[in-house]
């Protein structure tokens, strides 16, 4: 792939992308999956990163870097009903002029000279389904290490190998869902580990985990649909912040009516 960005404030360059599909192993049950990808990444400042006052920075420069994953994905049907799908990517940005919202200066927009990104994702997928039953389970997991390899000043040399702010190390993501005559019962979870406020780490949000259900019901009468849908978010009324002093919304309940049809299709003549 390839592709080109067009602006009248910067000169974007050609970003190529290249993957590579590889089937290892297939057998009667089974087969394992070699994925890799490589890529060029250029990224333009938004409007809000420019413009917005007063923390835009109307001289911020865009981004661009050098990115490449590479993984394995197993997957296993034992049986017709059953399905097991794992897998494991290591990846490693290099990122230039990394865009960040600087809580030091009042959430103005700037520039980090030079930052690496790397990391590990795992994930696990399994499903049953027969012909009234369906229950999924997805689990993923993220190592992310996202640090100061450059710094602007010479008074940032601490913060080279910090985190940086925001970014949590660990994160775990799992949802399970089961289904039958169009009913339907949804558990997410999630978890973060602390995330740093201070890009010489010595702040720091706590780690939390909020939990989510949902259940629904779908009603088919011809071809008009009836989704009824009703949730409870966090769960357990968890205390966190998404941004340091600004606090997230405890329990909260939602109820959601789609309703949706199906246009007749016209029936033609012979």
């Amino acid at each position: 792939n390839c592709r080109q960005s067009f602006s009248s404030a910067y000169t974007a360059p050609i970003a190529p992308s290249v993957g590579l599909k590889w089937k290892v192993l297939q057998l009667q049950k089974s087969q394992l999956t070699f994925n890799s990808t490589w890529a060029i990444s250029y990224h333009i400042p938004t409007l809000n990163e420019r413009y917005w006052q007063p923390q835009g920075n109307p001289l911020i420069l865009p981004e661009n870097g050098l990115n490449y994953e590479a993984g394995f994905i197993y997957n296993w049907q034992p049986t017709p009903q059953i399905h097991i799908e794992t897998g494991a990517t290591g990846f490693r940005n290099n990122v230039k002029n990394w865009i960040i919202w600087n809580p030091t200066k009042n959430y103005k927009a700037e520039n980090i000279q030079h930052v690496i990104s790397q990391g590990i994702e795992l994930k696990l997928k399994m499903l049953y389904k027969s012909t009234e039953h369906s229950f999924d389970i997805n689990t993923h997991y993220s190592l992310t290490r996202s640090t100061f390899n450059q710094v602007n000043s010479p008074f940032d040399y601490d913060f080279i190998g910090k985190q940086l702010i925001y970014i949590p190390v660990h994160t775990v993501a799992s949802t399970v869902l089961y289904q039958t005559h169009g009913f339907s019962v949804l558990a997410q979870g999630y978890y973060y580990s602390k995330r740093y406020t201070t890009s010489d780490n010595t702040k720091y949000l706590p780690a939390f985990a909020q939990f989510r259900v949902q259940v629904s019901k779908k009603i088919q009468f011809l071809t008009h649909h009836l989704t009824l849908s009703s949730s409870v978010n966090n769960l357990l009324n968890t205390l966190y912040l998404s941004i340091e002093n600004k606090a997230m919304p405890g329990r909260n309940f939602a109820l959601q009516l789609i309703y949706s049809f199906d246009k007749p299709t016209k029936q033609l003549l012979p």
